[in-house]
């Protein structure tokens, strides 16, 4: 803190000042008054001299001098003004340079010697600002009438959709409504850029709409059942089915159908032929085996295959 002056010199209001042997140190609050002229002005600008770190009475012709001592009986002068800068000045010149109130001061500034720019470029901007407002509020409102017209877009094509698309049947369009719409534009988006290709002929919607129209068909005649009298066709179904054939079984060919109709064949052509050695394997036949395969195929059976089999196609004939 600043305790006294020891001199200043060659300042305006201070042409050659020493302090008289009475005069009160500084203390931590003091109030210096005087006549306009009288060197308050001066004053401040000497101590401002050190926040600044440059002499604000610096002239080659005359050079200024100024000496304070401190406290910690320090001195500080003309020539060290960056050994003190923890001082600051509120004075016409700070406010000139730091708050520039053009225009009448506002609430709030920031003070700084740096802020004089600062401001300058703040008041365009806000002269900018100003003429841009009224063009921001039209183009607001102007965005808020395209979302609400976007939306009444989609809710009237949903709706389109749902009507054109719901059936009888259970089916994806029953619940049809803006967000499934809004989902199918996202999940198509690449295709859609290239919308007129997609966009169908007038001919060829014609054609599709007729498709998913709902009409009413002509109803359908009764169908008249024919009173098929099949009675005739069960009794004989049951005296064939209960007839019991005797026959000598051959278990294995019983067990194999295929090969019970291969032997049955063979056994008619070798009848036929008067064959005596196997057509198959060129070996003799023994009278013995001739004799088990006639017992199993025996007349009566046959008879009663072809028995089957002609009802089978009476059957298919009705």
């Amino acid at each position: 803190m600043i305790k006294c002056i020891i001199k200043i010199k060659n300042c305006p209001s201070f042409i050659d000042f020493k302090p008289a042997s009475d005069l009160p140190e500084f203390k931590k609050y003091n109030l210096i008054y005087g006549w306009n002229g009288s060197g308050k002005t001066s004053f401040s600008r000497i101590l401002r001299s050190f926040e600044l770190g440059e002499n604000y009475y610096n002239n080659p012709e005359k050079k200024s001098e100024f000496i304070f001592d401190l406290d910690n009986e320090i001195s500080i002068s003309h020539n060290e003004l960056t050994t003190f800068k923890n001082i600051r000045v509120f004075n016409k010149d700070f406010i000139d340079d730091s708050v520039f109130g053009i225009g009448g001061p506002k609430p709030i500034f920031f003070l700084g010697k740096e802020s004089k720019e600062d401001k300058e470029k703040i008041i365009s901007i806000e002269d900018k600002l100003g003429k841009l407002r009224p063009n921001l509020s039209s183009k607001k409102s102007t965005l808020e009438k395209l979302k609400n017209n976007k939306q009444k877009i989609l809710q009237d094509k949903a709706r389109d959709i749902k009507n054109a698309l719901t059936t009888t049947k259970k089916d994806n369009y029953r619940n049809y409504d803006r967000t499934n719409l809004v989902k199918a534009i996202e999940a198509n988006a690449e295709k859609l850029k290239g919308s007129e290709d997609l966009k169908l002929s007038d001919d060829r919607l014609k054609v599709l709409q007729k498709s998913i129209q709902q009409t009413s068909e002509p109803p359908i005649n009764s169908v008249s059942v024919p009173n098929f009298d099949l009675s005739e066709l069960e009794n004989e179904a049951r005296n064939v089915l209960s007839k019991i054939i005797t026959s000598q079984v051959i278990e294995k060919l019983q067990a194999d159908e295929a090969v019970n109709k291969w032997v049955e064949r063979g056994l008619q052509i070798h009848k036929d032929k008067s064959l005596e050695f196997c057509a198959f394997c060129e070996q003799k036949i023994p009278i013995r085996r001739l004799e088990d395969l006639e017992n199993h195929f025996n007349d009566e059976y046959q008879r009663m295959i072809q028995s089957v089999k002609e009802m089978k196609i009476m059957v298919k004939c009705l």
